[in-house]
């Protein structure tokens, strides 16, 4: 008993020179990041396609923004569908694993700085949602 006393004396507190918690957070920011670089460029091509026709829409007497999306959906129904539907959805939920993923590693994070994080993520999300709006109620 008094050997068992001696080692429970003896013993002191670990130390971690390193967290990994800080590694596992940061390569995940940064992926986060490059994925989001990649849903800039997937959803610029809609954003083009809805600003031509605008301008189409401002500069041609009897155009309007939902005549045009009508004629492009005659014309190229899977193009139409791609462009404005699946890649608006599938970047939304690429952004929603990716908020997700932050948050749960962080813990619980200040939302100012949690916030500036994953504002481009955020603004991908609404984008894509209005992109859905405007294709489906035009």
């Amino acid at each position: 008993m008094a050997n068992f006393e001696d080692t429970l004396t003896q013993m002191t507190k670990p130390e971690v020179p390193e967290l990994k918690h800080k590694n596992i957070l940061a390569n995940a920011i940064i992926r986060t990041k490059s994925k989001s670089a990649v849903s800039w460029w997937w959803i610029s091509v809609p954003l083009y396609v809805i600003c031509a026709f605008v301008m189409k829409s401002l500069y041609m007497p009897h155009a309007t923004l939902a005549s045009n999306l009508k004629a492009l959906a005659s014309k190229d129904k899977y193009a139409a569908f791609l462009f404005f539907l699946t890649v608006p959805l599938v970047l939304i939920v690429v952004n929603v694993f990716s908020i997700k993923e932050i948050y749960f590693l962080s813990g619980s994070p200040r939302t100012i700085r949690f916030f500036k994080t994953i504002s481009g993520n955020v603004s991908l999300i609404v984008l894509s949602v209005i992109i859905i709006i405007i294709f489906l109620f035009t």
